[in-house]
C-alpha cells in the first residue's frame, strides 16, 4: 500500500526533526509539494518548527492524547536534538505542560539523568538538553603553566 505524503512526513518525523531539504531527500517529495503539505499540517497543528522563519526545522506534534512512555520517548528524542524549555517541549508535543513537567522530572530521576543537562542562565527557565548515548561532555584541557614571554 502507498502511503500519502501526509503519513510519510508523519513516519519521518516521529524519529527525528528535520529541514525541509532532509525531509525531501528521506521521504522522495517534491520540496514544492513538500512545502504545501507542512504549511497545512502546520496551520492544522500536526507539526511544528524548532527553528525560525528562515530556517524551519520540523518535528511531529503528538499530542496530549498520548501514554506517558510515548511523551517520554518523544521528548528524550527532542532533548537529545537541541536544548528545550519545558514551555518549548510542550509546543513541539503538543502535550499539556503539567504533563511535560512530570516527564522532565521523570527523566531527572530515571536512568538517563547523568545525560540530563540545564543550560539555563541563572534566572532564567531551565533550558534541558539530554547528552546523546555514548556521547561525553567535552572538557577544556588545560595547556599546562603559562609559557615565559620570550625576550628577543
Amino acid at each position: 500500500m502507498h502511503e500519502n505524503i501526509s503519513d510519510r512526513i508523519r513516519t519521518t518525523l516521529l524519529s527525528i526533526s528535520m529541514d525541509v531539504t532532509q525531509l525531501s531527500e528521506a521521504i522522495d517529495a517534491p520540496p514544492a509539494e513538500l512545502q504545501a503539505e507542512l504549511k497545512r499540517l502546520a496551520t492544522s497543528g500536526r507539526v511544528h518548527n524548532l527553528g525560525s522563519a528562515e530556517y524551519p526545522i520540523w518535528t511531529w506534534r503528538i499530542g496530549d492524547q498520548i501514554s506517558e512512555g510515548e511523551l517520554f520517548e518523544a521528548m528524550t528524542r527532542l532533548l537529545a536534538e537541541q536544548p528545550m524549555t519545558t514551555r518549548d517541549l510542550a509546543d513541539a508535543t503538543g502535550a499539556d505542560l503539567r504533563r511535560v513537567g512530570l516527564a522532565i522530572r521523570a527523566i531527572r530521576r530515571g536512568p538517563d539523568r547523568a545525560r540530563l543537562f540545564d543550560l539555563g542562565v541563572d534566572g532564567d527557565a531551565a533550558r534541558w538538553f539530554l547528552l546523546p548515548r555514548g556521547a561525553r561532555p567535552a572538557r577544556l584541557i588545560s595547556p599546562g603553566p603559562a609559557a615565559a614571554p620570550r625576550s628577543w
